[in-house]
């Protein structure tokens, strides 16, 4: 499976026709805001940036102790902050706080809670160090690669097959189900102790998100010409905003203007 690197991974329009980039080189991607930010990204990433190799274990990884305890304390006193108070203190313009507002979206928390700060450094981070690519072929690409490795290390694959219970799973020495925490305890029965069950039956979901397909019949006219350089692009506005529509839909409304994710 190979990936595809868009000329820039993410852009950011706003009403006005301009746009900030999220480009592979901080430097860049600082050239697209306001002037007065430009240095301000340029401290906020950098040192990020540098240390993405001995933050990703943290970061991505299960929980552990820390094997670069500086690097990810230098992450951790801005990553516990939230969105907006990052935002608002480090960036004077809209175009570097919306384009971090943007990233920090991704958590689907309002912008004023923690740790929405720290989704919008990794997002912009990740970018940073290696990309946003995209699967050569689509993201079934990865469903299949998974797939052709599980069956090299002799597994199989059964699809189609509807598990109402845990019994009728063959005996094995862990079982693996990603489901949510309704369906586990229908599936699961009396297996989870009372404590756990109880846990369970009282989770709270979160927002929900929708996907929808287009079929286009030519480019997207984008105001802002930077947008056809990006595979992703946010569309959200300002920080404010963005902010308003997220907290919309933590309160179980829909925001008349929604934060949407194009790729």
């Amino acid at each position: 499976m190979g990936w595809v690197h868009p000329p820039a991974p993410l852009a950011h329009p706003f009403d006005d026709g301009s746009a900030a980039v999220l480009e592979r080189s901080v430097q860049e991607t600082g050239a697209t805001l306001d002037c007065n930010d430009v240095e301000a990204y340029r401290k906020l990433m950098q040192p990020i940036a540098r240390d993405f190799d001995r933050l990703l274990g943290a970061l991505l990884g299960p929980p552990r102790l820390p094997r670069h305890p500086i690097a990810l304390a230098r992450f951790g006193l801005k990553a516990v902050r939230s969105a907006r108070g990052l935002a608002e203190t480090l960036f004077e313009g809209e175009k570097a706080r919306g384009l971090f507002a943007g990233n920090a979206a991704h958590s689907a928390l309002p912008m004023e809670r923690v740790p929405s700060g720290a989704f919008g450094l990794v997002f912009a981070t990740l970018s940073h160090a290696v990309g946003w690519p995209f699967p050569k072929g689509g993201s079934q690409k990865i469903a299949d690669a998974l797939a052709s490795y599980l069956l090299s290390l002799g597994g199989e694959v059964y699809t189609g097959v509807r598990v109402d219970s845990v019994e009728e799973v063959p005996r094995t020495r862990s079982v693996l189900f990603d489901v949510t925490p309704r369906q586990l305890l229908k599936i699961t029965g009396d297996h989870f102790p009372k404590r756990y069950r109880r846990a369970l039956e009282r989770y709270r979901y979160g927002p929900g998100v929708f996907k929808v397909d287009f079929a286009l019949d030519a480019p997207v006219p984008w105001k802002a010409e930077v947008c056809k350089r990006a595979a992703t692009v946010h569309l959200g506005g300002t920080l404010d905003e963005i902010s308003t529509g997220e907290a919309a839909v933590w309160r179980g409304e829909h925001p008349e203007r929604p934060f949407v994710l194009l790729a």
